[in-house]
């Protein structure tokens, strides 16, 4: 799973839900300040992680910090999602026809 990861980019993420975009932004900034990478879409920071056994122990580290998140979960990432239900994407739309 890592070296796949390695290959096309991370196949999970964690994603943690939170009461308002305020809040989004602390805990984005916090983790930044960790040297993690999060993306944050208005009341939502999303990590990306390798594998999900390593989403899954974040998240568990995440869950027992106070981040004030209503829900921390761990999925699959929807790029990966797309892959799996669009294989012949890389044409362009050529496919559909």
């Amino acid at each position: 799973e890592a070296r796949e990861s390695a290959e096309r980019g991370a196949q999970w993420e964690v994603r943690i839900d939170l009461a308002s975009h305020a809040e989004a932004l602390a805990v984005a900034d916090r983790l930044e300040g960790e040297g993690l990478a999060p993306l944050r879409r208005w009341k939502h920071v999303f990590l990306s992680v390798a594998t999900e056994d390593d989403a899954n122990a974040l998240a568990d580290r995440l869950r027992g910090e106070s981040l004030g998140a209503e829900n921390i979960v761990v999925e699959g990432t929807a790029a990966d999602a797309w892959r799996a239900t669009h294989p012949y994407a890389v044409l362009g739309g050529i496919a559909d026809a």
